[in-house]
């Protein structure tokens, strides 16, 4: 009884960190134009800003794969989720733009850890129903960007500098923080200490060392790729949306800040949806559906409509039709190889991470030398792509597993 309910009890502390990690990820989208005019900046270098958190988490998370699986998972979320707390008030007093770079870096630093480990963490602990809790741990992620860009705006609009908004929201995480080492660091369970798996073919322990080879295999590189697109277009409408509502649709500022909450509203449907219905739809087809729908909508939308009416329609549809497909493929990549669950989703998070690291920049690229409509593109387009390549991640393992147990009989 005290393990189920401590693991309970880390499992809501996890939604809620996941619940604040949202809303300061997402809130950049808000505040990204007062970080421009605060320092003169262009769309290219504000964008760049961002790029560098995403650098700052990638090489973080490529240096520890094959530590992910050993190390202890709960030290780690609590540990990182502090540090990004202090470097949120640390944010709101930088003077210079090469300042408020170094301390993005760093932030994708803390954040990719805290992101990592939460998701390998819930996969530990809930290996019987790993959609659900997937889904669950995504949702309240959801949450916080939906949170996240309406709360920023309104104490904009209440005359709260953007500075002070860091430094509030740095001082709650700290209050966050610190109640976890009374419960994290205790009792831990089972799932969240080494153990030793039995072996699998593609999951073999060489003296005391565990191999890296099924994150070599072609199903994962192309679910990998799968993801990074689908970041592309995530994190494009994050960091631009409202920006480009503002710009390109003359839409006012208001309205430009909540069609961020609403794409955002629609992940959260998406997820909540998606924890019930992937228990009985196989991930991989939900994934697919979803992406290709939401791909050929919001091509279409983007292209042929100057209303911000009806683009906020399709980026709330877009969220709905494709929310899951992170949650979705971090299940897919547990249920293939269920003893690995930390260093499947670091090496997942490394393309979630690429496509964070190509999106924001190059949107802005785009737009300083022709239009932010062309660069939004971007972010409908790769929607399709992610279904295709998705597609073929799953033929490609179905394949394996059918020669495998051929092979085997």
């Amino acid at each position: 009884m005290i393990e189920k309910s401590m693991k309970g009890l880390q499992t809501a502390y996890c939604n809620l960190l996941m619940l604040l990690y949202g809303s300061s990820v997402v809130m950049i989208g808000t505040l990204l134009p007062e970080l421009i005019g605060q320092f003169s900046l262009t769309m290219s270098q504000g964008g760049f800003a961002i790029t560098l958190q995403s650098i700052g988490g990638l090489a973080t998370v490529f240096g520890g794969i094959a530590l992910a699986d050993r190390v202890p998972k709960s030290a780690v979320i609590l540990g990182s989720f502090l540090v990004f707390a202090v470097l949120r008030i640390i944010t709101g007093a930088v003077g210079t733009y090469a300042a408020l770079l170094v301390i993005f870096f760093l932030s994708g630093i803390a954040l990719r850890l805290l992101d990592t480990m939460l998701n390998a963490l819930i996969g530990d602990i809930h290996q019987k129903r790993r959609g659900f809790h997937m889904n669950i741990l995504h949702l309240f992620f959801s949450l916080g960007a939906f949170i996240g860009p309406s709360l920023a705006r309104q104490l904009l609009n209440l005359g709260i500098n953007w500075r002070a908004i860091y430094y509030a929201t740095g001082l709650v995480y700290l209050m966050v923080g610190m109640p976890g080492f009374f419960f994290m660091l205790r009792n831990r369970t089972g799932a969240n200490r080494q153990r030793k798996p039995n072996r699998l073919p593609t999951e073999v322990l060489e003296g005391n060392r565990w191999t890296m080879s099924h994150i070599k295999r072609l199903e994962m590189v192309l679910l990998g790729f799968s993801l990074l697109l689908y970041s592309v277009h995530q994190s494009g409408i994050t960091a631009w949306l409202p920006h480009y509502m503002n710009t390109e649709l003359e839409a006012n500022v208001n309205i430009s800040s909540y069609a961020l909450s609403i794409f955002w509203v629609g992940i959260i449907l998406s997820r909540l949806i998606a924890s019930k219905i992937s228990i009985k739809i196989e991930p991989s087809t939900l994934v697919t559906v979803g992406t290709v729908v939401a791909g050929v909508y919001l091509t279409a939308s983007l292209l042929l409509t100057r209303s911000s009416g009806f683009v906020i329609v399709a980026m709330g549809f877009a969220g709905a039709a494709t929310g899951a497909v992170i949650p979705l493929s971090m299940v897919i990549a547990h249920q293939w190889h269920p003893q690995r669950t930390g260093s499947t989703t670091a090496y997942l998070t490394l393309f979630l991470l690429a496509g964070h690291l190509l999106s924001p920049g190059f949107i802005g690229l785009i737009g300083d030398a022709s239009s932010l409509t062309g660069g939004m593109l971007i972010t409908s387009v790769s929607l399709l792509c992610c279904s295709l390549t998705s597609v073929l991640a799953r033929k490609v393992h179905m394949t394996r597993v059918g020669r495998r147990d051929r092979s085997a009989s």
